[in-house]
């Protein structure tokens, strides 16, 4: 549109410029109305510019980012599937390797919104917010699979959480009245609901861990753009 508009002035401008000075009878009058005419188009177009550089806001996230939250989600689910199936504990070595695929998950949220939504350009906070948005529907996609897995498929799996935490009260020497209460506590908390909740929170916290990091590397910010945050 500003070229269009930039093309039309400076034909009309060329055209107004023969009529003035290329006349047989030069016009003071009409060359000063001339030069003020297209100076006042010329702030035209330049607030135009201006305008349009400052008003369009942001891309949506939500949308890309429940697409993104939905992949990342069955991911995570595909990791709990195989642990349990393998019986690898959640605590054990292997089990970081969920911190691996929440990482390389965000950091192709990110990428690909900033490059194919967000026209190459990104700033450090909506990638920031994007990252910790696709982690936050992520967990709660990967925790209905968890609800469903120790209220349905496997209960007995409460049972071996308890266990698993009582040998490691029992590595660190607690004595045993706190060893009792502290059992106490947890057959009271270690409910599918609970467990659910608690994905949640930690997705979304080491969600927002990663994406404090990764928005470093994948920011592209437009130094004449004003934002304008759009969920």
């Amino acid at each position: 549109m500003l070229d269009k508009i930039k093309n039309r002035s400076y034909s009309a401008y060329k055209i107004d410029s023969f009529a003035a000075f290329g006349s047989k009878f030069f016009d003071p009058c009409n060359t000063l109305k001339l030069l003020l005419t297209h100076t006042c188009g010329l702030e035209t177009l330049i607030f135009a510019k201006i305008e349009l550089m400052t008003t369009i806001p942001n891309p949506p996230m939500m949308p890309s980012a429940s697409r993104h939250g939905v992949f990342l989600g069955l991911a995570m689910i595909l990791m709990q599937t195989i642990f349990y199936l393998a019986d690898i504990k959640s605590n054990s070595g292997l089990g970081y390797l969920t911190y691996l695929v929440l990482i390389g998950g965000i950091f192709l949220a990110i990428k690909i919104f900033r490059d194919q939504v967000s026209g190459g350009m990104l700033s450090y906070g909506r990638a920031v917010g994007y990252g910790v948005l696709v982690s936050l529907l992520s967990g709660i996609i990967s925790s209905v699979f968890v609800f469903i897995l120790y209220s349905y498929i496997d209960p007995n799996l409460i049972d071996k959480l308890l266990l698993e935490a009582e040998e490691a009260m029992l590595e660190q020497n607690m004595p045993e009245e706190q060893l009792d209460m502290a059992m106490d506590i947890n057959k009271k908390i270690f409910t599918p609901a609970f467990l659910s909740l608690m994905g949640i929170i930690g997705q979304v916290f080491m969600g927002l861990v990663f994406s404090l990091v990764l928005a470093v590397f994948l920011k592209k910010e437009d130094a004449n753009s004003f934002e304008k945050d759009t969920l």
